[in-house]
């Protein structure tokens, strides 16, 4: 028999809320089995667009799932997102229990299922929050212990947001010897570094000084391992937000300064690009800012050409303060023009171009239009390209925004005449939330919803 099933699932759930959107089933045994597994890996979405005073019936269907054999696992997979979509209302015992119990190896011995237990942990610990850590502490407890690295991992990547959740007492407590024991493992080290500032925000400042510390040494060991380095330098400004400008100058900036001395060329583009955080964490220091302005001036005049590119990359950090850097900048940065390596004036030349293309003060100073017309007479081919290409590619997006701009409205007129087209048959959203939750209960065949 063939019967129109509207929204069942959630493709077509969301479908009929943002149009009208039917699909044809045959309903026989097996299909009604791939209903059910449909059903369970998209309960969580549909819980989560679902009004509060409806998720409890949403509740009730994810039990009957739950204890249809075939389904336990799937649903397993998906208890964390489900827990996580019925934020705003009170969360059941029984599902917090089983939640638990998926970190306990006497419990639960799929290693898949812990694996989605610890990636989904720290979401769901910040939605119940530190009023359910009795049961959480075990679980906690049991992940970071696991001998499946995996699992461990998953949880380290968002430490982080657990800390935040426990508030920096419970944090220094639990976390602190956590985050400490991976940044003493060259093989693990990333995971944490990735999220470190994030972390420390947490800490209290004499704990945040000691990482710092640690940090350095792991820049020190870091060796061939140039990302680790990269890591870092990408999160400078980060870092330097939390702490005062004496700590920053004593041991954030020497550490911005080696980077930028890397000789991997990311590391160096990574923490120029955060050398503006500097200037402006000094803005108010005038020692410690003629000290951050004396390392750049120095870069200019450097004979290692990958020093004067780092200026320049520098200089494009400027960008967003265009005042400040034709005062004190612009003199040596035009003076890069006469450079004699090619690949120093081909940068010259991109920064130029972001000058001229994203900061309308830059775009007019007169100094910066005759240094592109010179450079549009460049020597070398390279630069020359350089400013022919991004010509090219300005015009060449102008097109592509047009074509979008077509395609969009297209896009409109089409969803306008679907919409004409359903007419009647369209439902109000709380009515069609009711229907769905109906049918999902026939599909399962669910007689009465227990709220207990």
């Amino acid at each position: 028999m063939r019967l129109l099933v509207r929204s069942i699932l959630l493709r077509n759930y969301l479908g009929c809320i943002e149009g009208s959107f039917y699909v044809e089933y045959r309903l026989s045994a097996d299909s009604e089995l791939e209903v059910r597994k449909a059903s369970i890996n998209i309960i969580a979405d549909i819980t989560r667009l679902t009004p509060v005073k409806l998720k409890w019936e949403l509740v009730g269907i994810f039990n009957a799932l739950y204890k249809d054999k075939e389904l336990k696992k799937p649903s397993l997979m998906q208890l964390g997102k489900f827990i996580c979509s019925l934020e705003g209302t009170e969360i059941p015992n029984f599902l917090l229990e089983l939640y638990t119990s998926l970190a306990d190896s006497k419990i639960t011995i799929d290693e898949e299922l812990k694996c989605n237990c610890a990636a989904t942990f720290p979401k769901v610990f910040g939605i119940v929050g530190m009023k359910e850590w009795k049961i959480f502490k075990p679980m906690f407890k049991n992940l970071v212990k696991k001998k499946n690295l995996q699992v461990k991992e998953n949880v380290m990547m968002s430490i982080h947001k657990i800390a935040q959740v426990m508030g920096t007492q419970m944090a220094v407590e639990m976390l602190d010897p956590l985050v400490r024991k991976y940044l003493s493992n060259k093989n693990r080290v990333n995971i944490c570094l990735l999220n470190l500032h994030e972390f420390l925000k947490v800490l209290n400042e004499p704990l945040r000084k000691n990482y710092l510390e640690i940090v350095q040494g792991i820049l020190n060991k870091s060796g061939f391992d140039w990302r680790k380095r990269e890591v870092v330098a990408s999160h400078i400004g980060d870092y330097i937000k939390l702490f005062n400008p004496q700590t920053v100058y004593e041991s954030i900036f020497p550490m911005t300064c080696g980077l930028i001395q890397d000789i991997v060329m990311k590391v160096r583009k990574k923490s120029c690009a955060q050398y503006i955080e500097i200037i402006r964490h000094f803005n108010n220091e005038s020692e410690y800012l003629k000290g951050a302005f004396s390392f750049v001036f120095k870069l200019s005049e450097s004979v290692n050409y990958k020093e004067r590119q780092s200026f320049l990359f520098i200089c494009e950090s400027f960008v967003s303060e265009p005042l400040l850097f034709q005062k004190q900048l612009l003199t040596s940065f035009l003076y890069i023009q006469k450079d004699k390596v090619m690949n120093v004036r081909v940068t010259l030349a991109k920064v130029l171009m972001t000058f001229m293309s994203s900061s309308v003060e830059l775009a007019g100073n007169i100094y910066l239009l005759k240094l592109a017309e010179l450079l549009k007479e460049d020597s070398a081919k390279e630069v020359r390209e350089v400013m022919e290409k991004k010509v090219t590619q300005s015009l060449t997006d102008e097109e592509l925004k047009e074509k979008q701009e077509e395609l969009e409205k297209v896009q409109k007129m089409a969803a306008e005449s679907l919409e004409q087209a359903t007419g009647d048959e369209e439902l109000e959203e709380e009515t069609k939330r009711r229907e769905t939750a109906t049918l999902l209960k026939k599909t399962i065949k669910v007689d009465e919803i227990d709220k207990s």
